[in-house]
């Protein structure tokens, strides 16, 4: 009875153990400005959306790329490609901030304000982004 106790008590001490020391090794999750608010750090960089449209030689590729920097600060660049090449870039600078829930806010101005949801796959490599309206692009990692 005495052995079966010594053995509870060793293996309860080596559970806690084990749970102590992955805990540790946790990722910490940093937002902008370095503040660790709970938004994954795999949101800083750049990201890539690409919507094809048509079939064989008549295709028109529509192109989103949104960068996000670690001090709050971004922009997003627009164009095409189609058989008459591609578009110029159209560029918009924004600010951004963390809200609860995968909730990143981004805002273009005063007047557009937008609160995203996101998930990021476990490896890092691709984010879904959904719009207030319900709109959801799915982005690959650039960088």
């Amino acid at each position: 009875m005495k052995t079966i106790n010594i053995q509870r008590t060793v293996c309860s001490i080596a559970v806690f153990v084990f749970m102590l020391f992955t805990q540790s090794c946790k990722k910490d999750n940093v937002g902008p400005n370095g503040s660790n608010g709970g938004v994954d750090e795999r949101v800083i960089g750049s990201w890539q959306h690409q919507e094809i449209l048509g079939e064989r030689e008549f295709t028109q590729t529509f192109v989103d790329e949104i960068t996000f920097r670690a001090d709050g600060t971004g922009f997003e660049e627009t164009f095409d490609i189609g058989s008459a090449g591609q578009s110029p870039r159209q560029r918009v600078n924004f600010t951004w901030s963390r809200k609860p829930n995968n909730v990143l806010s981004i805002r273009f101005d005063a007047n557009n304000v937008f609160d995203i949801r996101f998930t990021i796959t476990d490896s890092g490599e691709g984010m879904a982004m959904t719009s207030p309206n319900g709109t959801r692009k799915v982005f690959t990692r650039m960088n």
